[in-house]
């Protein structure tokens, strides 16, 4: 063989070499390419939880406060409406009721799967999971949308609840809070395990504290360890208020014994001890399995609930225990640790979503809400309600509010303005003075602002996206 030969037989062999190298290096850089490192989002929502700082929540669910405490806190998070389904929904879309058209409890029908957050997560390759309470009145039997695993089920009950795993509905044996539990951590471990490591969404409804029954037939179905387990002192904490003259009609219907605030207020707690323990078992397994690092954690209440405020153990209502919520949101390494005073509603949760994941709605989806992740800036809340025979005769109402005054105003049937109360939250946070009503003049508000007030609040009734507060 000649020199020539040789010579061409090598360059052929480099050639070859750096083709080979070329293959790998662009093989290599392809496959780093494809991982997907978007967030995970566990999204945790609770069944009338009332609102409390986190060292009152402390109490009785330590092991939350302190995997959250590495989060925010939202002092002054509310609901824009202190109902089941409305709240969930608006949670789902970024939009008020008004706009995601669930009003009422049983306006299942109206609700658009397709604007919820959970559709277009799906539909960017985000894996979902659905644990708990999808919407209360869809129908049990029904796939709840867009979610690739389930676990569903509708009943308030704490023990032995009918579930649809899979589109197989059968009663379940056991421990509801716990189940939910069993359920999501089972859901977390085959989403992580996933061979294309597509990230996930894990929506976590626990029904827990929402009582069995209503009113002073509301019974708590405590787990067995924490049935007598210590927790603080309750009682009506506005004992009586028997001056309810300043007040709309309907609420002088209800009144309830100290009994009754009592069995609420403590049986609310004993069953959050429940939901303590699952929380801790799923953030747990994150951190142990390396994915919390990359999970952002939303943790809210559909509603909150009164502890004897205004005569009530309920919720419906435009005063604060009612609309008012615990709201937590973790994300290391991107949202900062501590309490934040802004002003924040539950339509801000799949905008925050939508922001972490790089995730964007339809272009027919206009969200009402903002994201929580570069601060809100708004100058009040907004709260609306419908008159709703699954809840009783609460009339329809919607008020606006920041942290140092409330304007609500109550309709008639036909849709005419009935009553206006306003509130100084400053001098008054127990909203027992409604100063429009109080027979006393001088310490009326202008009303110029009356007015201002009326005119927003008309206006926010029928807002979409960039005109809402």
């Amino acid at each position: 063989m000649t020199k020539r030969e040789h010579g061409l037989i090598g360059l052929v062999a480099a050639l070859l070499l750096a083709s080979c190298a070329l293959v790998t290096a662009t093989s290599s850089t392809a496959g780093a390419a494809a991982v997907d490192t978007r967030p995970n989002v566990l999204n945790i929502v609770l069944d009338d939880m009332r609102d409390q700082s986190p060292a009152q929540i402390a109490a009785y669910m330590p092991k939350t406060v302190q995997w959250l405490s590495s989060g925010k806190f939202y002092s002054n998070a509310d609901v824009s409406t202190p109902s089941c389904c409305p709240a969930r929904a608006a949670g789902m879309t970024g939009q008020y009721d008004h706009n995601n058209l669930m009003m009422h409890q049983h306006d299942v029908a109206n609700f658009r799967p397709a604007d919820a957050v959970q559709h277009f997560l799906r539909q960017s390759g985000y894996q979902t999971a659905l644990v708990g309470k999808y919407l209360h009145e869809w129908p049990l039997t029904t796939a709840p949308p867009d979610f690739d695993r389930y676990a569903m089920w509708q009943s308030s009950a704490y023990n032995d609840p009918r579930i649809n795993v899979q589109g197989k509905v059968a009663k379940v044996v056991g421990y509801a809070t716990t189940l939910a539990g069993n359920y999501a951590l089972d859901y977390l471990k085959t989403m992580a395990a996933d061979p294309q490591g597509r990230p996930w969404y894990e929506y976590v409804a626990i029904h827990a504290p929402h009582p069995e029954g209503s009113g002073a037939l509301a019974t708590y179905g405590a787990e067995p360890k924490y049935a007598s387990a210590a927790v603080p002192a309750c009682g009506l904490k506005q004992p009586g208020e028997s001056d309810l003259s300043d007040k709309p009609p309907y609420a002088k219907w209800v009144k309830v014994t100290d009994a009754t605030v009592q069995t609420t207020c403590q049986g609310q707690m004993r069953v959050l001890m429940s939901v303590d323990d699952q929380i801790d078992r799923l953030l747990s397994y994150l951190q142990s399995s390396g994915q919390l690092a990359n999970t952002m954690v939303v943790f809210w209440s559909d509603n909150g609930t009164l502890w004897g405020e205004h005569n009530r153990v309920s919720k419906f209502l435009p005063y604060s225990p009612a609309i008012n919520v615990p709201m937590w949101v973790r994300w290391d390494g991107h949202v900062t640790a501590g309490t934040s005073p802004e002003l924040v509603s539950n339509v801000d949760i799949a905008p925050t979503i939508y922001q972490a994941t790089g995730v964007s709605p339809g272009a027919g989806v206009v969200l009402d809400g903002r994201s929580l992740l570069p601060g809100v800036t708004r100058s009040v809340e907004f709260n609306e309600y419908w008159l709703d025979t699954a809840n009783g005769n609460v009339p329809t109402w919607a008020q606006v509010h920041d942290a140092h005054f409330a304007y609500i105003e109550t309709y008639s049937d036909t849709g005419a303005l009935a009553f206006q109360e306003y509130y100084n939250l400053d001098t008054d946070p127990g909203q027992l003075t409604n100063l429009l009503k109080d027979a006393v003049t001088s310490n009326d508000p202008p009303s110029s602002l009356i007015t201002s007030l009326h005119n927003q609040v008309t206006a926010y009734r029928t807002c979409a996206g960039a005109t809402c507060p």
